[in-house]
């Protein structure tokens, strides 16, 4: 049995401790006065992300007939350095919740700020078949690794009521447009393992048409999801935009073959393009 005295202080514990922690509710002003101001910001602090990223087609390619087999598209080969890559930075994450003025209008409005030097690299992509336990067999290669830069992209989610028009939509102006890095779209039955064959392109850039810093400005790029699956749409735009396509080569994509040279798209409308992206 506890002692008289171990009671005491027992109590007289608890007792300080309330003194020192009473509990109150917490209100929009005494989070303002702690924080400076309402809502929540999160900033992540990225040393780097990899990893191998597979998806799963478990019933394969009805075309195939009777060879219709699961298969698996991978990013990366399973080595830190050569996976799926997002380089370090800092995302910030500004966080508000909303109740609207009028009946549903509640709304989460989450605010992304991407990394000023976002940089994607998607690793080696290959092809393979899958026993259907995440195990994969007969890996081909068919797309070199790639850096897809995006500097400068920002994303604002608004989940409930979408006062925006949208569920997800991305602004921002990238520094130097898009970039795509080292694009290589192999022709499997000729490539072997010391050999790449196919359709190689060293630099894809998209930006401004005519813009002499080579900026792309982003005005609403809106992502929606519907009964159909996941739809994209332009739904602003300026003059257009600019496709360069340099050190463009068919055939042998090594550095010592001769490359075709240069080409481009000017002042390409992408303003009512839409993309959806559904299962079958």
């Amino acid at each position: 049995m506890m002692k008289v005295n171990q009671i005491f202080a027992l109590l007289t514990l608890l007792g300080a401790s309330h003194s020192l922690f009473a509990m109150q509710a917490l209100t929009d002003q005494l989070l303002s006065q702690s924080t400076g101001q309402d809502g929540i910001k999160i900033s992540v602090i990225n040393s780097g992300t990899s990893a191998r990223v597979l998806w799963h087609d478990n019933d394969g390619w009805a075309g195939r007939g009777v060879d219709a087999a699961r298969g698996s598209l991978i990013l990366g080969d399973g080595n830190a350095a050569t996976n799926f890559r997002i380089n370090g930075g800092t995302t910030n994450i500004v966080i508000d919740a909303d109740g609207g003025t009028g009946t549903n209008n509640a709304m989460l409005n989450i605010g992304i700020q991407l990394p000023d030097q976002m940089e994607i690299s998607t690793g080696d992509i290959s092809i393979a078949g899958s026993d259907g336990a995440g195990n994969i067999i007969n890996n081909k290669k068919i797309m070199n690794d790639m850096q897809i830069q995006l500097h400068g992209l920002n994303l604002n989610m608004q989940l409930g009521h979408e006062a925006q028009g949208h569920m997800i939509l991305a602004t921002g102006t990238i520094a130097s447009g898009i970039r795509i890095n080292n694009f290589g779209l192999l022709d499997g039955s000729a490539s072997t393992g010391t050999n790449s064959y196919g359709i190689g392109i060293g630099q894809i850039r998209i930006k401004d048409t005519g813009a002499a810093n080579n900026d792309l400005t982003i005005k609403g790029i809106a992502v929606d999801i519907n009964s159909t699956g996941l739809v994209i749409d332009v739904i602003q735009g300026g003059n257009g935009v600019d496709v360069q396509l340099n050190d463009l080569r068919l055939g042998d994509l090594s550095n010592s073959a001769t490359a075709l040279g240069n080409a481009e798209l000017r002042g390409l409308k992408l303003v009512g393009s839409s993309l959806t992206i559904s299962g079958h």
